[in-house]
């Protein structure tokens, strides 16, 4: 309006209120569910007394009759739903930290999905750099060990463990790449090696990266 209207020089106090009536109009167009309340406001406020509670019944006929009330504005509005603000505010903060908390999950599996793909990637590669054995050698060696560990243990009678926390935590303490030692022990029980989570993540980034890099050469 300031545009197509730049020459109405209607004094502030008077746009105000009628900010105060549309406001109101809006809430009983929205509750009644008709177009535009103010062509049968009568009509409209009939509909809108059988859905809503009084205070809010109150709340949107002391908007429309703000434009004849000359000592009425936002803050006196303000004033009477203050009760039902902080209502709807603390609504609102617990919704923001239902979805936080439902991103961080998202994030922390993401992380986890990336790490079981590098993991994946490298273990038990057929051929590569004509080395049929290069996944089996040296510090990769480690990681096969270790995915064996994650998700091939068997209890005392040879029976699979199917325990998925194991896998989140030794995930969640790879990608962080804490101290703690884990002992990974070969299947045929020949050999064993004591490493850390953070040498783990050492070998299957730089190894990862390797693999990276000759498929961007690619």
């Amino acid at each position: 309006m300031d545009v197509v209207a730049f020459e109405d020089r209607t004094p502030m106090v008077q746009l105000q209120k009628q900010d105060l009536v549309k406001l109101g109009l809006i809430i009983l167009s929205v509750g009644a569910n008709v177009a535009d309340a103010s062509h049968n406001f009568a009509r409209a406020m009939d509909h809108f007394k059988k859905f809503y509670k009084p205070d809010l019944q109150n709340a949107v006929v002391w908007l429309y009759n703000a434009q004849q009330q000359s000592d009425r504005n936002i803050d006196q509005f303000l004033t009477m739903v203050a009760t039902k603000l902080v209502g709807s505010l603390d609504a609102a903060l617990h919704a923001e930290d239902t979805m936080h908390n439902d991103l961080a999950r998202e994030v922390e599996n993401a992380r986890i999905v990336r790490l079981l793909a590098k993991l994946n990637f490298v273990n038990e590669r057929p051929e590569h750099q004509g080395d049929r054995q290069w996944s089996e050698n040296g510090e990769r060696f480690f990681l096969k060990l270790f995915r064996d560990y994650v998700f091939h243990q068997v209890d005392a009678q040879g029976h699979p463990i199917v325990d998925l926390a194991h896998v989140i935590s030794c995930m969640n303490k790879l990608d962080a790449g804490i101290d703690e030692k884990v002992t990974l022990v070969s299947r045929d029980e020949q050999s064993c090696f004591v490493v850390s989570y953070k040498e783990l993540k050492k070998v299957i980034d730089s190894t990862f990266s390797d693999l990276s890099k000759i498929a961007r050469r690619l």
